[in-house]
């Protein structure tokens, strides 16, 4: 497997930009809810946007798992990037 590994760490990088990018939905949010009651641009901002976290989470998730298969180490910043943006954002999406 040491020939594949590029795609492995490729697929790593990949999957963290893309749960970094999804998971700023949360805070984006956050700062929107200060400014209500929301025009229905901004509503329907939203609504798309959570639609687009939700399949961004996904695939994420599905590079992460491609990207475990072909490296033989840990990524273990990919897997703190992942439980940092979906766990610890858990509490932001209370507030919400």
């Amino acid at each position: 497997m040491e020939h594949n590994e590029w795609i492995g760490k490729f697929m790593g990088i990949v999957s963290m930009l893309l749960f970094i990018v999804a998971n700023a939905y949360y805070p984006a949010r956050l700062v929107a809810n200060k400014y209500r009651p929301w025009p229905f641009v901004i509503a329907a901002f939203f609504n798309k946007y959570f639609n687009i976290h939700m399949w961004l989470n996904v695939g994420a998730f599905v590079f992460m798992s491609i990207s475990a298969y072909y490296t033989d180490n840990r990524n273990t910043f990919l897997y703190v990037s992942m439980h940092i943006n979906t766990g610890g954002l858990w509490r932001y999406h209370l507030s919400c």
